[in-house]
């Protein structure tokens, strides 16, 4: 079933969590959770001053769009307009907001702690000057932010009206010009977006 787009600038009707080991409570929006995989995608409002000094890893992969603010962790700062990406595994330190800031995340699976080790680099892409020179899976113009065994991930110069998602993976989108967030399942129409946005494609079936 599609998900009506959602206007992230918006006001909403925040839940506040307390993240693990961190302080003080941000405020979330639950946006969308896979039954079978338990994978997840939430809208947060990180506070002024946020922060978790102590050093944890997840066990999931983590995929973040920050739509305002920044979040540093472990020395490298994913700024506003920018993409991340934090592989399971990965050593967390000093990981902290300076100012309030809004990000839009998804995990691979229930979020938990992990005490396997991975030496891989947090990846951070620029949305706004990185380079559409690929073909994307809806035929115009991307680039592949990530790929792994549950699906890919796209920037994508824009969507035009009427386009589909595969017919075999269902999307979530980001259009980074709007700020605003929609879901559809496979082969399902698509909300269409004039500028960069953002896809998360999701094999299914």
């Amino acid at each position: 079933m599609s998900v009506e787009p959602l206007d992230l600038r918006a006001e909403h009707n925040w839940l506040k969590v307390m993240i693990p080991l961190a302080e003080p409570a941000v405020e979330m929006l639950r946006l969308q959770l896979d039954p079978v995989a338990k994978s997840s995608t939430a809208f947060v409002r990180f506070p002024h001053g946020w922060n978790r000094e102590v050093e944890c890893r997840y066990s999931v992969d983590e995929e973040i769009v920050m739509l305002g603010g920044e979040l540093r962790i472990s020395g490298v700062v994913i700024p506003e307009g920018s993409y991340g990406f934090i592989p399971t595994g990965v050593l967390r330190t000093n990981t902290l907001t300076p100012t309030t800031s809004l990000a839009l995340a998804w995990f691979s699976g229930p979020t938990g702690a992990t005490e396997h080790a991975v030496d891989a680099p947090i990846v951070v892409a620029d949305l706004a000057t990185v380079e559409l020179d690929q073909a994307s899976p809806l035929g115009g113009p991307g680039r592949l932010l990530r790929s792994s065994v549950n699906g890919t991930c796209w920037l994508l110069e824009s969507i035009p009206p009427g386009t589909l998602a595969p017919s075999g993976a269902s999307a979530e989108l980001c259009d980074l010009a709007e700020a605003r967030w929609s879901a559809a399942p496979a082969g399902s129409p698509l909300t269409a977006s004039a500028g960069r946005t953002v896809v998360r494609f999701t094999w299914v079936g």
